[in-house]
């Protein structure tokens, strides 16, 4: 479904980012939000019904510093309608449909139940670092990365928070596209200092050298393989520095 702008809805309270959960019991557009599933750097992902298919999704909702003009929105439909048929890779996330409703933009995806690789350690049960889990994720995680470089795409943003670890043990590949998606946006500039101090750890060398080539491909991989040893060294990074000066001169050596 490709991304639509509906401004119908004037009854939606407007939230910044930091209350967005309280959108909580809210109905937006055909969909009746439930409970908060998680907060990020963009927005804040609920699970809902969407009564207009009678399914349950993950719905994205962004915050509403973004858009902040009509291109930033044209360029958004425009990611979103590319990336909505191409996720249909059994370890990436489905993407149902995007728009705009009210002062939101939202991206309806499949519902994962489960945690992402970051939450995990925050629940013992869930939590354990067997090599069998570190390998499946490396390895599904990889069939999706070479789905998408097939197609001469990349991710660019494999991180803890975007790999999802189903309750069945399967692992998916959140996000797809999203960062093409807000490129370039002035909310996007205006996180970007706290979403990459967040991320660092997972950030290819070459692309913290501004002198560098970047393989794009190559750095999604490097990014997996720093997934990789999170996930078996019970959520460690392999490379933390005491500050973020420190971290980036390991990363860089």
């Amino acid at each position: 479904k490709a991304p639509e702008d509906t401004d119908e809805q004037p009854t939606i309270p407007v939230f910044p980012l930091r209350r967005m959960v309280d959108l909580q019991s809210h109905t937006l557009g055909h969909y009746e939000l439930s409970l908060a599933l998680g907060k990020g750097h963009h927005g804040v992902t609920f699970r809902a019904r969407d009564l207009e298919n009678d399914r349950t999704v993950a719905l994205k909702v962004l915050s509403p510093d973004f858009p902040d003009n009509v291109n930033e929105l044209k360029r958004f439909a425009q990611a979103m309608k590319v990336a909505a048929p191409l996720v249909n890779h059994p370890h990436l996330v489905h993407i149902y449909g995007a728009g705009k409703i009210g002062p939101y933009v939202w991206i309806a995806q499949e519902l994962v139940e489960g945690d992402n690789l970051k939450a995990i350690f925050a629940h013992p049960e869930s939590s354990r670092s067997t090599w069998r889990g570190a390998w499946r994720l490396a390895w599904q995680i990889g069939q999706a990365l070479e789905s998408i470089h097939r197609k001469h795409l990349v991710h660019g943003n494999i991180t803890a928070a975007n790999i999802l670890i189903g309750s069945d043990g399967n692992v998916k590949l959140n996000d797809f596209n999203f960062q093409e998606a807000i490129k370039g946006a002035v909310f996007q500039q205006e996180i970007m200092e706290q979403k990459l101090l967040a991320e660092l750890p997972y950030i290819a060398p070459e692309k913290l050298d501004r002198d560098a080539f970047v393989d794009e491909p190559i750095a999604d991989i490097y990014s997996l393989g720093v997934a990789t040893y999170v996930r078996l060294s019970g959520g460690k990074p392999p490379l933390i520095g005491g500050d973020t000066t420190e971290t980036i001169e390991m990363i860089l050596a």
